[in-house]
């Protein structure tokens, strides 16, 4: 029997809504891919979903804390596509979503940004009002930071409070207690220092400046079903730094700290939501059959292709196909100190 329309069609379909900017047809492509998921009948909502006209696309409104992001990433750089242009295998917008979701930012809070590079995220939790530290190794950060910064106030009218330091983030210089949130967006694999483990000393870094009850959203790349690999000096598959994790070195690394409990742990698994397709049959066609030029006409499409071919999963149905499974994305909180406790016993 012909099916009345392929996961592709779909893709493609919601694609116009999302580039029109109706994110009522958008949602009700959504709706109907996941009830089509579940074999259930797509029963249309009578209530309509806000949608924008482009002359509005500048604001964020009240459309949730991803839409937001992704709404200001279009207002303030438009066609750019600056997270599309370095991250081909759909990662990113999945960390932002979960992160998002996790630390629900609120203006007044003082966040850091450990290895923030020259990311827009930053700058859209200072965006939000967020009080934003940046740390990074490498001092050049800032300038491409800084004009990215320049332009957001331009283009939003509002000041973005962003204090970057170039400093080692295993090692934070900042007081003990000072900051409300953590954000370590893929950079803690990349941290190795003389004095130990350095993903273990970030994430000890982080627990002695974050408050008590303070969350900490930490992601990070998985080894895909391998063991545990670390590369301190980079190799034939990353020229850098770097490190692959197991749920089993996730525990030991960085869930272990004694100051830290897990309030959620989920992955990024790639899927190819079609019985007709192994889970991993997009990402094959996506990395191998298009090239880069080819995949950069898709720019605009790839918060889409994110959430439907690299999509959040729990814990259990991750660790159960860990051949897919790419990204860590972790939620850590700072254990309240008993009464009488201050800073200054932190850590003793």
């Amino acid at each position: 029997m012909k099916r009345e329309s392929s996961w592709g069609q779909r893709l493609g379909k919601a694609g116009d809504y999302f580039r029109d900017g109706d994110l009522t047809g958008l949602a009700k492509e959504a709706r109907r891919f996941w009830a089509w998921k579940r074999r259930e009948p797509f029963v249309p909502q009578e209530k309509p979903v806000v949608s924008f006209a482009p002359q509005e696309r500048k604001q964020v409104q009240d459309l949730g804390p991803f839409d937001g992001f992704l709404r200001f990433q279009q207002g303030a750089f438009g066609e750019n596509h600056l997270i599309a242009q370095y991250d081909p295998y759909l990662i990113r917008y999945g960390e932002y979503r979960f992160t998002l979701e996790m630390l629900s930012p609120q203006p007044g809070e003082t966040i850091l940004d450990t290895g923030c590079e020259s990311n827009i995220f930053i700058l859209y939790l200072a965006y939000l009002g967020c009080n934003m530290i940046g740390v990074d190794l490498n001092p050049q950060v800032w300038d491409l930071l800084r004009e990215r910064k320049e332009r957001v106030e331009a283009e939003t009218g509002r000041d973005l409070q962003v204090d970057f330091q170039a400093q080692d983030a295993t090692q934070l210089s900042l007081e003990p207690e000072s900051v409300d949130k953590v954000i370590a967006i893929s950079s803690v694999e990349h941290m190795f220092s003389d004095r130990g483990p350095g993903d273990r000393l970030a994430v000890a870094a982080m627990a002695r400046v974050l408050r008590p009850g303070g969350l900490a959203v930490l992601t990070l790349p998985m080894s895909n079903g391998g063991p545990f690999h670390e590369s301190p000096h980079g190799d034939a598959g990353f020229g850098a730094p770097y490190r692959l994790y197991t749920p089993e070195a996730l525990e030991e690394r960085i869930l272990s700290h004694p100051e830290l409990e897990t309030v959620s742990l989920r992955y990024l698994a790639q899927t190819t939501p079609d019985p007709c397709y192994e889970d991993l049959g997009f990402f094959r066609f996506w990395m191998e059959s298009l090239t880069e030029k080819e995949r950069a006409k898709w720019a605009w499409a790839v918060p889409i292709l994110t959430a439907v071919f690299n999509p959040i999963v729990s814990r259990e149905e991750g660790e159960k196909r860990l051949e897919t499974v790419n990204t860590a994305l972790i939620c850590l909180c700072k254990k309240e100190k008993p009464a009488g406790r201050g800073p200054d016993h932190a850590g003793k």
